[in-house]
């Protein structure tokens, strides 16, 4: 499951999910054939926007409703709607590489930089990370890439 947020500044997803302001934000872009390959079968379902809803849906009898089992994927609870959040499903068998771990395995898959739009750092990102990822966005691949920071 790839979950992104429609905002990248909202202060509740930096306290959340990037460590208290420490972490960063890899903003994408949407169109990029990454999110719309040619080759449906690596992708179990496109980027869609979250439903959000207090309605849970019902886990369908197996092999009876594929759209009713997926929409338990894409459906949250209605007081998480604030986080604006959009899903991409990936099928695990085409990891780029797999991490053991303990109690289930990490599957990491890659991206192109062309899918890549902007980085934006958190509010205390370290300086030392800072220059390293300048120096990573001064590359061929990332020259594109526009760089910002979250002020407090």
């Amino acid at each position: 499951v790839l979950s992104l947020s429609e905002d990248p500044l909202l202060p509740l997803m930096w306290g959340h999910y990037a460590d208290g302001d420490r972490g960063f934000v890899i903003g994408f872009d949407s169109d990029s054939d990454f999110f719309n390959p040619d080759d449906w079968k690596s992708l179990s379902k496109p980027l869609q926007a979250m439903n959000y809803s207090d309605e849970k849906p019902e886990l369908a009898e197996r092999g009876k409703s594929e759209e009713n089992d997926s929409a338990m994927l894409f459906t949250k609870p209605a007081c998480w709607s604030g986080e604006r959040e959009w899903r991409a499903l990936r099928r695990l068998d085409g990891a780029t590489r797999v991490v053991a771990k303990s109690p289930y395995d990490i599957c990491l898959f890659s991206f192109p930089a062309s899918a890549v739009v902007e980085v934006v750092l958190g509010a205390r990102f370290e300086a030392e990370a800072e220059k390293h990822v300048r120096m990573l966005l001064q590359g061929p691949d990332f020259a594109h890439v526009r760089l910002r920071r979250v002020r407090l």
